[in-house]
């Protein structure tokens, strides 16, 4: 039973490291929020640098300002919107750029 509990808590601790590492400068994307809700169906959307628009499934009120820089990491989903202006994602990390 110890060994099953230590078993769980390296896990557990590997877990935790990896996604500290995984959020390190060099895989956040830095993004500008746009505010598309004149668009039908569109709300807050994200600006990628290369212009590419992404459609946040989960972007928290607090972030909903145009032109705020954003630092973000994301996977992509295939969820269905109204708004067909991009890719819908979901945000695993989102802050405030620098």
């Amino acid at each position: 039973m110890k060994n099953a509990l230590l078993i769980i808590l390296i896990y557990l601790v590997a877990s935790c490291k990896s996604a500290k590492q995984e959020f390190g400068n060099q895989n956040l994307e830095t993004v500008t929020v746009t505010d598309m809700r004149n668009l039908d169906g569109c709300g807050f959307l994200l600006k990628t640098a290369d212009q590419k628009m992404l459609i946040p499934d989960n972007l928290d009120a607090s972030f909903q300002k145009n032109n705020l820089k954003l630092e973000i990491s994301y996977k992509k989903t295939q969820v269905m919107t109204t708004c067909m202006a991009g890719q819908t994602i979901t945000l695993i990390y989102c802050k405030k750029a620098k």
